[in-house]
């Protein structure tokens, strides 16, 4: 055979090899796209995902299977903005149509169908109506888009699903539950906006048909009478006082407790325990602070706390978020706690942990400090005729933290699976246990998918990077020129 055939001969069979190996590759790509269909989104910080939030409302929707109608009208024609508003509006709902089977939905203009919205009794532009059966929520133009910025860099920024979220909240809860927060004893406010304030929670709550109030038990009125906690309360929260509790309050969270009610207590190293956590449910909190070897990279000093199986962690788990606390302080139990309880442990601390007692405080120091993997996290349910729980009343619900810190605005969104923590836990204390029923499989937002890696991790990352990448391109290009030059 000729050189030339030879050679006509091998590039006809590289060819051809490379061409069946791209068909091959095509049809797994098929098949695999065919039985695993999804749907990406390409845009800029994927403005047209449903955040997860949105996507959970909407399966409890479909888990209550009653049919869910929205009409969203046009807005004014001939304004500038008009158009861009109008398929934000359209977009949004289609995202919600696809992702739920009971919501029906329309875009109405506004001036051609009249009829709609006088039947609806709808007098402005831009305005939706979400109805289920009787019940009916408006949502007006202006809760759909705002301004931000300023001057030239000034911008629309279209917020409807947020209040798209807060609408079938109102449609699928009865009444609105309210969460009275203690103060009066240097605990952490919840409308504190500073880092250390809980304002980014308690506005977190509201999006969930919650409404935050303060609750003052130790102020007396003229006649010299204290305050009791309110009959419409459904959680009360003790975040972490400086100051040691009056008796009087410590009296009135035993009394709230005794009738079934549900508390949580967010301890602080620098915080004063209430008496009833060792007194009545068998909780100690101990002196140091944990500390852990490993921490991940730009959260130094921050400490992952290892979520385990219960109602509250569900989602956490199901996502692989983590939780991160900042300054938690190790409790332990007393035998008597289970004896009059369900009692779990649904977070704890890594291995290699210990509890800080003094020394340099960044590596473990046998002669100052202390081995410990402690809970970070505890729930009860406080028996009725087993312990302080009236008999006739229901369980008691009591969620432990070890850390305040976690949920303050420095940390609620910077820490991966903090916020889903933060709000399955108000979940279970409400007693919305069919809330927490629901295990989201969707990707969290951008925010909450905060990538925390270790220095050990990003290692590998880093080698592959700058070293196996660079070196596979080095490799192909010899295979190449050798293969050039043998010819």
């Amino acid at each position: 055979m000729k050189q030339s055939t030879r050679r006509l001969f091998a590039y006809g069979s590289n060819a051809s090899l490379v061409t069946i190996f791209v068909l091959m590759a095509l049809a797994a790509l098929y098949l695999v796209v065919e039985n695993n269909r999804v749907r990406w989104d390409m845009s800029e910080d994927s403005q047209n995902t449903l955040a997860v939030e949105t996507m959970e409302k909407l399966r409890l929707i479909d888990l209550d299977g009653q049919p869910v109608q929205i009409t969203a009208f046009s807005f004014k024609r001939g304004e500038p903005d008009s158009p861009e508003k109008d398929r934000a509006v359209k977009e949004l709902l289609q995202e919600i149509g696809i992702h739920s089977d009971m919501i029906s939905w329309e875009h109405v203009d506004y001036d051609k169908e009249k009829v709609t919205a006088e039947r609806l009794s709808v007098q402005e532009y831009g305005h939706v109506v979400l109805q289920m059966g009787e019940k009916r929520v408006d949502i007006k133009s202006r809760e759909l888009f705002r301004r931000e910025g300023r001057g030239a860099d000034q911008r629309l920024a279209f917020v409807g699903e947020e209040a798209l979220g807060r609408g079938l909240s109102q449609l699928t809860s009865e009444t609105r539950r309210v969460i009275y927060v203690l103060e009066g004893h240097g605990e952490r406010r919840f409308d504190d906006s500073g880092p250390s304030g809980l304002s980014d929670w308690s506005a977190a709550l509201a999006g969930e048909r919650y409404e935050v109030k303060s609750l003052r038990l130790m102020s007396t009125d003229n006649q010299g009478v204290a305050p009791e906690i309110p009959e419409d309360a459904s959680v009360l929260v003790l975040a972490s006082p400086t100051e040691q509790l009056d008796e009087e309050t410590e009296s009135r969270l035993l009394g709230w407790l005794v009738q079934g009610g549900s508390l949580l207590i967010l301890l602080d190293d620098e915080g004063t325990a209430p008496a009833l956590l060792p007194n009545h449910l068998g909780i100690d909190q101990r002196d140091g602070v944990l500390r852990q070897p490993v921490h991940k990279v730009g959260l130094p000093t921050w400490l992952e706390a290892q979520p385990l199986d219960h109602a509250i962690t569900t989602d956490v788990l199901a996502n692989r978020l983590v939780p991160f606390m900042i300054s938690p302080v190790p409790i332990s139990i007393r035998e008597s706690a289970s004896q009059q309880a369900r009692l779990n442990t649904i977070l704890k601390s890594q291995t290699g942990s210990w509890i800080e007692r003094g020394g340099d405080g960044e590596v473990f120091e046998a002669e100052f400090d202390e081995e410990a993997v402690t809970s970070l996290g505890l729930t009860l349910e406080l028996l009725p005729e087993k312990g302080i729980v009236r008999a006739g009343k229901q369980a008691a619900r009591v969620v432990i933290f070890a850390d305040a810190e976690f949920l303050t605005n420095r940390a609620l969104s910077d820490g991966p699976g903090n916020l889903t923590l933060a709000r399955d836990t108000i979940y279970w204390l409400a007693g919305e246990d069919r809330r927490l029923e629901i295990q989201s499989t969707i990707g969290r937002s951008p925010q909450s998918r905060r990538l925390a890696l270790t220095q050990q991790e990003l290692g590998p990352i880093r080698w592959i990077s700058l070293g196996l990448m660079p070196l596979l391109v080095g490799l192909i290009g010899i295979v190449v020129w050798m293969g050039r030059r043998g010819r």
